[in-house]
């Protein structure tokens, strides 16, 4: 996460070439990894799963997330 918030910052910068609809698209994301990840967790809880597999679970939509865009980013 830390590197992408970097290339981002970056890109804002004009460090790096970023397109101009980077700062729109990094706000939507986690509006769309949230929703993922509530259902995810919701999902694993009712199952009756342990907790650190309902955190597991709600976390892999940000980790998907945060993995494309590291190499959309450094692409």
């Amino acid at each position: 996460a830390q590197t992408v918030i970097a290339l981002r910052l970056m890109g804002f910068a004009g460090l790096r070439r970023a397109l101009p609809s980077e700062s729109w698209r990094m706000i939507s994301e986690k509006q769309a990894a949230l929703a993922h990840a509530s259902i995810a967790a919701l999902a694993s809880a009712a199952a009756g799963e342990p907790a650190l597999q309902t955190t597991r679970a709600m976390m892999e939509p940000f980790q998907e997330r945060t993995s494309g865009n590291l190499k959309r980013l450094r692409g």
